[in-house]
């Protein structure tokens, strides 16, 4: 098996925080409660991240996983594209975009 398999293959199986939250997954609740506990967790990103500074910008994130970090773009008033090795991440993150409109 090649590396990028491999590679795939774990984050197929553990997508980045998807256990943040015990709500059905790909729900409204579902997304807002991973966003609350990520935060938490990682607040650093928050200040080194500056969202609000990307309104009406273009924003490419290389390895969005489930879409925590391009929600709080698109919340900020960014024009976002993420991608994601994960085919099981991005089917998430797809989800997003429908409690943002």
């Amino acid at each position: 098996m090649s590396l990028i398999s491999q590679v795939k293959d774990y984050w197929n199986n553990r997508p980045c925080n998807i256990k943040h939250s015990d709500k059905e997954c790909c729900s409204k609740e579902y997304f807002e409660e991973v966003s609350k506990r990520k935060y938490f967790v990682e607040p650093h990103i928050l200040q080194f991240a500056n969202f609000e500074l990307y309104k009406d910008k273009r924003v490419l994130e290389v390895g969005c996983g489930i879409g925590t970090a391009g929600q709080t773009f698109i919340e900020n008033g960014s024009i976002y594209k993420g991608f994601d090795i994960s085919e099981k991440s991005i089917d998430i993150a797809k989800n997003v975009k429908i409690f943002l409109i």
